[in-house]
């Protein structure tokens, strides 16, 4: 059934284009046989009035238009990326300091009598230090 749909489709196709193209036949058909060569050898072929025609104006609308668009988007989409990862890598660090125990900020005023007795003992440690060194 297929088979006969496409057939039917592929008929009236030629059928079509015989119809559109008739009269340019019969004109091909009444010129002398000398006339079509001459026509023939001063046109041009068809794949360069194609290129003049639409590859050349298309190449230079490429140039200036969509590869230009095409690397703004990149652009973006690299510095997406980017930002990206550099807050996971902030995040990663972020764990890799609390995990080491370095989350715990020492330089709040607020400090309990540990940490400050702590601190002291460092200090204390540091004047004795500097006094053997005398």
């Amino acid at each position: 059934m297929g088979l006969y749909i496409f057939s039917l489709i592929f008929l009236t196709s030629l059928t079509g284009l015989a119809f559109l193209f008739r009269r340019y036949f019969l004109e091909v058909r009444k010129l002398p046989l000398e006339e079509v060569r001459r026509r023939l050898a001063s046109s041009e072929s068809v794949r360069r009035e194609l290129q003049l025609r639409y590859l050349v104006p298309w190449h230079g609308r490429f140039n200036e238009v969509y590869l230009p668009n095409f690397w703004r988007r990149s652009e973006k989409l690299v510095r997406r990326a980017r930002l990206v990862v550099m807050k996971f890598e902030k995040r990663l660090s972020d764990l890799s300091d609390k995990l080491r125990g370095k989350h715990v900020n020492l330089d709040i005023p607020e400090r309990s009598e540990y940490w400050e007795t702590l601190n002291g003992a460092k200090e204390s440690n540091k004047k004795e230090d500097k006094k053997e060194e005398e």
